[in-house]
């Protein structure tokens, strides 16, 4: 199986103190893997330390290049978007000026009308607020801007963290329909954060759970759902699902 990301003994600090010890992960290419665990387990550092934006330690392999130590912009240009918790719009540019940073990344330019094309064919809310400042959509339109701004970039990697929160629950059930989409159509590698487990492992191929900075299980989602110790012990909206079954 080809990996589009591989993390091997991977540690990470914020300066005082690591938050990550020696984590192993893999995420392999052209299917969704979640990245699973409470509030603190080291999931948002996780993304972080793939991008580059801590001080990280061991291996972190993109389709078999090693990116441990570059820049986030050179991660960025080699296929890795970001979108981080909290969305990360610009609330004060428009929709198309948000989405044209996208591509700035983009190795071939030309491609911009195709991507956005795309883009409005995945989010047709965004083609009807082109105009618009990000700051003023809903919630929801923000998070489809945020993912639409990602693929502008043309990535063969896209982390996403806590796409569904404060969102309510038909938006969140659109959004994921969404990604399964893309993960499915464009065949672009996910490795997705997410608090809603339920979700997350429907949605995944793959998962992983972190329990305060080290990994304590990983297969296939089935396998982890299927876990009734670590259903109890982790994943209570699955558990809780299967008993009402």
């Amino acid at each position: 199986m080809k990996h589009a990301l591989e993390l091997n003994n991977v540690t990470a600090s914020y300066g005082h103190g690591s938050i990550l010890h020696g984590i192993d992960l893999a995420v392999p290419e052209g299917g969704v893997t979640a990245l699973l665990g409470a509030n603190g387990a080291g999931k948002t550092t996780t993304l972080r330390a793939i991008c580059g934006m801590i001080e990280t330690h061991g291996e972190v392999r993109l389709f078999g290049e090693e990116i441990t130590g570059k820049s986030p912009e050179t991660i960025a240009r080699m296929g890795v978007a970001h979108v981080p918790d909290g969305r990360g719009t610009f609330t004060s540019l428009t929709v198309m000026d948000n989405l044209r940073l996208g591509a700035f990344t983009a190795k071939k330019r030309g491609n911009f009308q195709r991507s956005l094309d795309r883009v409005f064919d995945y989010f047709p809310r965004l083609k009807e607020r082109v105009g618009q400042h990000a700051g003023t959509l809903s919630g929801g339109e923000q998070q489809m801007l945020a993912i639409g701004r990602a693929l502008m970039a043309e990535p063969r990697l896209i982390l996403l963290d806590e796409p569904s929160i404060g969102l309510a629950p038909v938006i969140v059930k659109q959004l994921f329909e969404i990604l399964d989409q893309i993960a499915r159509d464009a065949g672009v590698s996910m490795l997705l954060v997410e608090q809603n487990s339920n979700l997350a492992l429907k949605l995944a191929s793959n998962a992983a759970l972190l329990e305060v900075g080290n990994l304590v299980a990983r297969g296939t989602a089935e396998e982890l759902s299927q876990n009734q110790e670590i259903a109890r012990a982790y994943l209570g909206d699955v558990a809780a699902e299967g008993a009402g079954a």
